[in-house]
């Protein structure tokens, strides 16, 4: 199970996996759940892994999760924690299998949109410029040697290897992919006015 929840201006990701859908939707599971959750809620500043938690309080969530274990025979992992002061949009799909985060300035209904958009398409970059450039250069490598074969001329080869570099990662980058809600869209068109988005972060079990 992976959710996320916002009090008062701070925004906790919490994932705990079991083994079976029946555990997850046990009732004692959820009380669980919800019982690490208020503690996480505790915290003071930024947290971004489980192991960045003060030491008595991973030991006092670990213990819960060692005696819940005893007591149903199933095993549990701790799984992703996240504890944040920035202004984020916490979306959790159905099921509380996927949930997404993403940290802007603006418009709520366009972070939403967003973030329903990083649940639903899993993207890696939020821009092109983040993806790395020895990524670029090997395809850059791979698509000339291509073009050359195919006996391309010499002086229109950057020009599609560039264009096919874009294509081949615009699945991957967030503002370049198609919008989940229209596909004649990208999502940066969905960017309007002083909304602006910094990172997103995706959780799925």
């Amino acid at each position: 199970m992976v959710k996320a929840e916002t009090r008062n201006g701070k925004t906790v990701v919490f994932k705990l996996l079991c083994e079976t859908d029946f555990v997850m939707k046990n009732e004692r599971f959820q009380e669980l759940f919800s019982a690490i959750v208020d503690r996480l809620f505790t915290v003071d500043g930024n947290i971004s892994k489980f192991e960045e938690l003060p030491q008595d309080l991973q030991s006092e969530i670990s213990e819960k999760v060692a005696e819940f274990i005893g007591k149903i025979g199933e095993n549990l992992k701790i799984g992703d924690v996240v504890i944040t002061t920035e202004n984020v949009y916490g979306y959790n799909h159905m099921g509380n299998k996927v949930t997404s985060l993403i940290y802007y300035t603006g418009d709520e209904n366009i972070a939403k949109e967003i973030a329903l958009q990083v649940a639903a398409m899993n993207p890696t970059y939020l821009t092109a410029d983040e993806v790395p450039s020895e990524e670029k250069e090997a395809l850059r490598v791979k698509f000339t040697e291509e073009l050359k074969a195919a006996g391309k001329p010499e002086a229109m080869i950057a020009n599609i290897v560039e264009g096919k570099i874009a294509k081949a990662f615009a699945e991957d980058i967030l503002l370049e992919q198609e919008s989940i809600r229209d596909g004649s869209k990208k999502v940066k068109d969905l960017i309007k006015g002083d909304f602006s988005i910094t990172k997103f972060e995706r959780f799925a079990i």
